[in-house]
């Protein structure tokens, strides 16, 4: 086994057999893409502090993971665990599963799992947002025990998930077909389902003729995206808003928008009423996944929720593509509204592991209490971690 810490900003320069890993991880995860994670090294302040766990079997690369080192800070106390946290993941990172070998994911998970100890890196590795189940989470979880790493859960959430068996997938294109697809998402209640038809003919009679439009190949869509996007409230900082434009994030959009188109695997899709965009979605294809990045809505058109109808069309959209086997949304921890509203979820959870030291159980407790203790005082002031 081999293993290299490599700072995310050094990524730019190669990593050999990435794209291989990518393509056929156990799991695969487009926010740890070569073609997401480049662009990343070069246009956001956030990627400094991150590294890449890079783990070879000979010369065939078996694991990958990003990580950074995070302090837990009260009372004078700053512990620090190898995390996947911090500003980068919480702004673009939105899934946090490792890509392990889909060859042998078990041995993989265990050579992951072994560098960390095995570096100088601190002793307790924090994973934030991990995965709760599926072929990764067996596979570390088996591995820890296995590499005798005590771990100590802290919380888990479940997140929005679609297979392709779980919604059969319908082609679309005008608005007597939308509203027949609506129809058709069983796993939406029939109250639910009235309302989306009711707001799709209310749309139309007001803008004219809705239609899903497929913008995958233009080169100019990612420019809309980024001006409908930065009109709304999302582009306006002092109200909080986070819009990429707003950000200086739009270089980094086209780039990462860029290695997607030419691999073909970048879906821009947008809802439109007469002349009038309504809604925009770009997702990431890696593996047979696809992933959401971003999306936004014309706030001109707000009371007929485009961002509920948008969602729903996308996603069976995005299902009807050959070889495609699941659509992550990549909500997080949604609202409970939100989340009856989409047919199956993924558990996820937030967990420490002891990876090394002789009393590594008594630190993996000292950790947990301060980690518990400083969410208490934030919960409680009303900060951020």
């Amino acid at each position: 086994m081999d293993v290299q810490f490599v700072p995310l900003v050094d990524a730019v320069h190669g990593i050999s057999g990435w794209e291989d890993l990518a393509e056929t991880a156990a799991e695969p995860n487009a926010f740890l893409d070569p073609r997401f994670l480049r662009p990343c090294a070069s246009h956001l302040e956030e990627a400094e502090d991150v590294e890449l766990a890079v783990v070879r079997d000979g010369n065939e690369l078996v694991a990958l993971h990003a990580f950074s080192d995070q302090p837990i800070q009260l009372r004078g106390v700053a512990p620090v665990a190898t995390s996947t946290s911090g500003r980068f993941f919480d702004q673009v990172m939105a899934v946090r599963r490792p890509l392990i070998s889909g060859t042998d994911p078990a041995g993989a998970a265990t050579s992951l799992l072994q560098a960390m100890s095995l570096s100088e890196r601190p002793g307790v590795l924090a994973m934030v947002g991990a995965p709760g189940e599926g072929k990764v989470a067996e596979a570390i979880r088996a591995a820890a025990v296995d590499c005798n790493m005590p771990r100590h859960t802290l919380s888990t959430f479940e997140t929005a998930w679609y297979r392709r068996k779980s919604v059969p997938p319908r082609k679309s294109a005008g608005a007597r077909e939308l509203v027949d697809i609506v129809a058709g998402q069983t796993y939406l209640s029939t109250s639910a389902r009235k309302k989306m038809k009711q707001r799709l003919r209310a749309m139309e009679r007001t803008f004219g003729p809705v239609s899903l439009v497929d913008r995958s190949k233009d080169p100019l869509a990612v420019d809309d995206f980024l001006a409908l996007e930065n009109a709304g409230w999302k582009g306006d900082v002092s109200q909080g808003g986070a819009a990429y434009a707003a950000e200086s994030k739009s270089a980094w959009l086209r780039e990462v928008a860029h290695q997607f188109r030419d691999s073909g695997h970048l879906y821009v899709n947008e809802l439109r009423a007469g002349a009038t965009t309504v809604y925009l979605a770009i997702e990431l294809r890696s593996g047979d996944g696809v992933f959401a990045l971003r999306e936004t809505f014309n706030e001109e058109a707000a009371k007929f929720s485009p961002g509920l109808l948008g969602r729903v069309l996308v996603q069976n959209r995005i299902l009807s593509i050959p070889g495609v086997q699941f659509y992550d949304p990549c909500m997080g921890e949604a609202a409970p509204e939100v989340q009856r509203l989409l047919p199956e979820r993924r558990t996820h959870e937030t967990y420490m592991l002891a990876v090394r030291g002789t009393g590594r159980k008594a630190a993996l407790r000292m950790y947990s209490r301060l980690g518990a203790r400083h969410r208490a005082k934030r919960d409680s002031e009303g900060g951020e971690s």
